[in-house]
């Protein structure tokens, strides 16, 4: 059997920000997920990687690069919440997964790449995904900012454009995150 992802096969494996192979997903889902179908996954980029995390800011990195930094840190505190309420706290190298009853926070091995621990998990029903994309530049990204229901948040974005060009894994697989909360999910 070969790689595959939702049932679906695919060259390599599941797409990522570097592919995780369907073997090591299932595996990780087996331990921490199990019994639950996986709806959506999608890497996420920590935003304490590439820069430095400024008190005061959500816990948000900032960088001369990071041309959404400022418009997260208006959004997380427009939403209320504070720098202690960041889910998982400086966890980096991070991955969405949203199944058929949950919406989990899990870190990605900074060596090998396996998905490893589960961060932060919430009911798939409480969550609420804010998101928007740079508006422009050669490198831009897409920011969300995950609700969990409990009090809890997180700030992550990831590449859709490099160098100009469209990362067409990054988009499929958030577009995909994106659609399968539906109604719980604002763009801005």
């Amino acid at each position: 059997m070969g790689p595959e992802r939702y049932g679906r096969r695919v060259e390599g494996g599941v797409v990522g920000i570097a592919l995780f192979k369907a073997k090591h997903l299932q595996r990780w889902i087996d331990e921490h997920a199990p019994g639950e179908t996986v709806v959506a996954h999608h890497p996420a980029v920590s935003l304490s990687v590439g820069g430095f995390v400024v008190p005061g800011t959500a816990g948000i990195a900032i960088s001369a690069e990071d041309r959404g930094a400022d418009r997260r840190i208006d959004l997380v505190r427009s939403l209320g919440y504070t720098d202690e309420q960041r889910a998982g706290g400086g966890a980096e190298n991070t991955f969405y997964l949203l199944t058929d009853r949950r919406f989990i926070l899990g870190s990605r091995s900074s060596t090998r790449n396996r998905p490893k621990d589960l961060v932060h998990s919430a009911p798939r029903s409480a969550v609420r995904l804010h998101w928007f994309d740079d508006p422009d530049g050669s490198n831009r990204s897409r920011n969300f900012i995950v609700e969990f229901g409990d009090g809890t948040y997180r700030s992550d974005k990831m590449g859709i454009t490099l160098l100009g060009r469209p990362q067409e894994d990054a988009e499929r697989e958030s577009r995909t995150l994106i659609d399968a909360l539906g109604g719980q999910a604002t763009g801005y």
